[in-house]
């Protein structure tokens, strides 16, 4: 993961400056795929995952006990 400081200086090469990502890529030294998920990432904050609740494997005994 990079640091804001790193997301801010991608983002200022391509938007600001006109960079391409594969050169934007370059300069930094990430790969094309990471420049690019951080140039198109809007939504900064974490989202939770939806985790499905299990049950127990007593849950079918609980009766009896």
């Amino acid at each position: 993961m990079l640091t804001m400081e790193q997301i801010y200086f991608i983002k200022n090469l391509v938007e600001k400056k006109g960079y391409s990502l594969r050169k934007t890529a370059k300069i930094t030294g990430h790969d094309f795929k990471t420049v690019k998920k951080y140039v198109e990432k809007d939504d900064w904050n974490l989202k939770p995952n939806a985790r499905k609740k299990r049950g127990s494997k007593l849950d079918k005994f609980k009766p009896i006990i």
